[in-house]
């Protein structure tokens, strides 16, 4: 898991979380993981950024990536990476 707190620049700063990813299975294997982010922050957002490996894609079931991750709000990530340097991601956040 990941808390996001409050950044030292202040109250009302938004920041960016990049989740970048590497060392994906070798060929043949999967090998999944689950990601769970707290926005610890009574006020802010925090913008979620997601960096595909080199020569490899970075897919989201069911749509877009999300941008943000709301103030006081828990978001899930469920990600498999996959051989060929492909991650695919299930995205779902408190509303």
């Amino acid at each position: 898991s990941i808390a996001c707190k409050t950044p030292s620049a202040g109250v009302n700063t938004e920041y960016t979380l990049s989740i970048a990813f590497d060392n994906l299975p070798a060929t043949g294997f999967a090998k999944n993981i689950m990601l769970v982010i707290f926005n610890l922050t009574s006020t802010t957002a925090v913008k979620l950024d997601f960096v595909a490996p080199a020569d490899g894609k970075v897919r989201f079931i069911g749509g877009n990536p999300p941008a943000k991750l709301a103030a006081g709000k828990a978001g899930v990530l469920a990600i498999t990476g996959w051989p060929n340097t492909n991650v695919l991601i299930g995205y779902s956040a408190e509303v």
